[in-house]
């Protein structure tokens, strides 16, 4: 007979094992979506990841660590290619430079570091340039020419990957993309329905958006409750963001605002403290009279 208490096995993992599943996971996507955007991505792609690994040994060095261990994690890398790949087609080649060092620097080291950071840094940057530069991130894509579409379907190979490495919950794309299935078929019934909901799910980053960064840990909610109703407040952003406002692809915005109320969620799906009994009520006007 053993002397140990029972005790459930935890599976632990590290930051940088973590991360590297996650670039593995991005490549097919990336690879996809250079052979159909061709050259001038790839080059922003390189200015970007060049551009990371610049700001973020700044960013350690200003805090007083020493770059070559956190280098190493990977963790610069994923922000710098995710936000190269949330840029407008045809962006100059500043841009890229621009947006990580605002992703890295002021959105990520400014708040402490790597899993401290309220906000997605790569879409609190987007964000930032959209509100900056409207006009690049204006207009609308086409379905019949939608340079996302492949790209979608391996970041969605990509994304159950990393489902079937436990590296990401599956609650969050669950809920989002669902939602936003649920709203473009409610949105245009009938027969149309099929070219809505592919009009909402393969156009644009959203399978990257679903699978890459609204998972993102420190942005995002911890228990069931708040990840399936964070799912459905990003697809119902993205959804009337489209439909009511001039940019095509209001992912930024959505995931920031829910970055933001994450905290706020995580309070409603908060489990009861075991052994403890629900909080009682604030005696209302009518009590307070009474007495």
């Amino acid at each position: 007979m053993t002397t140990r208490a029972p005790v459930q096995a935890v599976r632990r993992e590290s930051v940088s094992s973590l991360n590297h599943k996650t670039l593995l996971a991005l490549l097919p996507g990336l690879l996809v979506t250079v052979y159909f955007q061709g050259p001038p991505l790839l080059l922003i792609l390189l200015l970007a990841a060049a551009a990371g690994l610049v700001f973020e040994s700044l960013g350690l060095l200003l805090r007083q660590q020493k770059p070559g261990k956190q280098l190493r994690n990977g963790s610069f890398l994923l922000s710098a290619l995710t936000l190269a790949l949330l840029l407008p087609a045809g962006s100059p080649w500043w841009l890229p430079l621009v947006a990580v060092g605002l992703a890295l620097l002021l959105f990520k080291h400014a708040f402490g570091g790597l899993g401290q950071h309220p906000f997605n840094p790569a879409m609190a940057a987007c964000l930032m340039l959209m509100l900056a530069w409207p006009a690049d991130w204006q207009g609308s894509d086409g379905v019949g020419q939608n340079p996302w579409l492949w790209s979608n379907l391996a970041f969605l190979v990509g994304g159950l990957y990393l489902i079937s490495s436990r590296v990401i919950n599956c609650s969050v794309p669950l809920s989002l993309l669902t939602s936003l299935a649920l709203l473009a078929w409610f949105s245009d019934p009938g027969a149309g329905s099929w070219h809505s909901i592919q009009a909402q799910l393969l156009i644009g980053p959203v399978m990257l958006t679903a699978f890459f960064i609204a998972t993102d840990p420190p942005s995002s909610p911890q228990t069931l409750l708040a990840r399936l109703l964070y799912g459905l407040l990003i697809a119902c952003l993205i959804f009337f963001g489209r439909q009511f406002s001039d940019y095509s692809q209001p992912l930024a915005m959505a995931v920031v605002l829910g970055n933001f109320v994450a905290p706020a969620l995580d309070l409603l799906g908060r489990p009861r403290v075991y052994g403890h009994a629900a909080p009682k009520a604030l005696p209302g006007m009518e009590d307070i009279a009474g007495e």
